[in-house]
């Protein structure tokens, strides 16, 4: 604690506290993800099998498809929540509240109805499934749309929760459904070995997560912000402006990981999708997630010191986050460079094998990601990177072009690796600029 004193020495006792008790909750939530991301892929290899665990990522997978249509308002809002609860300003915080929830369940509803166009079309017929039947099919993909429809809609009780900067209760309530959630998935592995089972298991845990939300959000001062009366025209078209750029990330992450491990799985087999998907667990998501805790803590200290302009006390906290970035991203090469495959090997029971150069080219990229998505941050925090988030989506949809193009002509895996490196290379570069200018802008005002 007397680290997180000295790095936040400029901010008042009230912001540090907030960021020890923040900091903490995600501490714990990423100890246990660490653990779930250790302890699940083998675990679910061992009791489903090798092929049956290619096809449950390929399934989770397929939601993807849908969820484009999902606006994401939730992200904005709360960033614009968080901003007018800094200046005072309650009613146009009960406003902004009131609307998203009005756009959120329409968004819902549209998601819903195209997933419902999706299994009547048979959208999915593809041989990785072919161990279903068509009733079987339509079982598992009501179960995993409906998931997503839960999730979406559980959005507007995390803003409500999450608006003023206490981000620790959802992250225990997080940690408790998604470690009980893929505990209940490994038991019924060994008992069932059914695959229909462990997304049905996957649904409720969505439905009994929503439900607590719901209660937890009810007992709280925040329901007071909903009033219909303040449903308006011209702040849905604001709120739906400012998420512009929060769908586009969402369709950045699409394209870049759902959309890649599906287009694994048409070209190639569940053994492939498997090891491409432990791969990233342990050497993207993973690295990713550690990092990440500091960026989900800072994300409402930023949005404040800008809300109060704050320049100094800005400039000097990135400073000290690109200190401490560079420390991490060395210390994460050294070790991937010295034990990675060693490490990847064990964990998965030796039954991969992948090439060195695989995990070589995904730690590099990950690394540049992991700068990248942290010169992100300002403009994040007061919800001003669309030129940043329409950059990204343009060079991964160009990406996955590159690539199915390529794997139609029988280019091997590897490629994936290597293309995915250089258009992260070139989304540093860009972000970077974007950072400096934004900095200028924001010293200007």
């Amino acid at each position: 604690m007397k680290l997180i004193n000295l790095f936040f020495k400029d901010l008042n006792f009230n912001d540090i506290n907030r960021i020890k008790k923040n900091l903490t909750s995600k501490l714990s939530q990423n100890f246990f993800l660490i653990l779930i991301q250790i302890f699940f892929p083998p675990a679910m290899i061992a009791v489903y099998g090798l092929e049956n665990f290619g096809i449950w990522l390929f399934i989770i997978s397929l939601p993807s498809v849908v969820s484009i249509l999902n606006f994401n308002i939730n992200s904005a809002a709360q960033v614009e929540m968080s901003i007018l609860y800094n200046k005072y300003k309650y009613n146009e915080l009960s406003i902004i509240f009131t609307n998203s929830v009005f756009l959120i369940i329409i968004f819902s509803i549209f998601v819903s109805l195209s997933a419902f166009f999706v299994i009547k079309l048979h959208f999915f017929n593809f041989d990785l499934l072919s161990q279903f039947d068509e009733k079987e099919k339509q079982i598992l993909f009501i179960l995993i749309f409906s998931s997503l429809i839960l999730n979406i809609l559980n959005g507007i009780f995390k803003s409500g929760i999450n608006f003023k900067g206490n981000i620790s209760s959802d992250t225990y309530f997080e940690i408790f459904f998604d470690l009980t959630g893929k505990i209940l998935i490994i038991t019924a592995g060994y008992l069932s070995n059914n695959l229909i089972i462990s997304i049905l298991i996957l649904f409720l845990t969505n439905l009994l997560k929503i439900i607590f939300y719901f209660v937890f959000f009810i007992n709280t001062q925040s329901k007071k912000l909903f009033n219909i009366k303040k449903i308006s025209f011209f702040e849905i078209k604001r709120l739906f402006k400012l998420s512009v750029p929060y769908y586009l990330e969402s369709i950045s992450l699409f394209l870049k990981e759902n959309y890649q491990i599906i287009i694994i799985g048409i070209f190639f087999n569940a053994s492939l999708v498997g090891m491409v998907g432990t791969l990233k667990t342990m050497f993207f998501f993973l690295p990713l997630r550690i990092w990440s805790m500091l960026q989900q803590v800072l994300n409402y200290e930023i949005t404040k010191l800008v809300a109060s302009k704050q320049i100094i006390k800005i400039k000097k906290l990135f400073n000290k986050i690109f200190k401490l970035l560079i420390t991490f991203i060395l210390f994460f090469l050294l070790n991937i460079h010295l034990f990675g495959e060693l490490f990847y090997n064990i964990w998965t029971n030796f039954l991969y094998k992948p090439d060195y150069l695989f995990i070589f080219y995904l730690s590099l990229e990950t690394s540049i990601i992991i700068l990248a998505s942290s010169l992100k941050i300002l403009g994040k925090s007061i919800n001003e990177f669309f030129k940043v988030s329409l950059f990204t989506i343009s060079i991964y949809f160009f990406n996955l072009l590159i690539l199915i193009n390529f794997f139609k002509n029988d280019y091997q895996i590897l490629t994936l690796f290597i293309l995915n490196l250089l258009m992260s290379i070139f989304i540093l570069i860009f972000n970077f600029i974007n950072f400096k200018l934004l900095l200028k802008k924001i010293s200007n005002n």
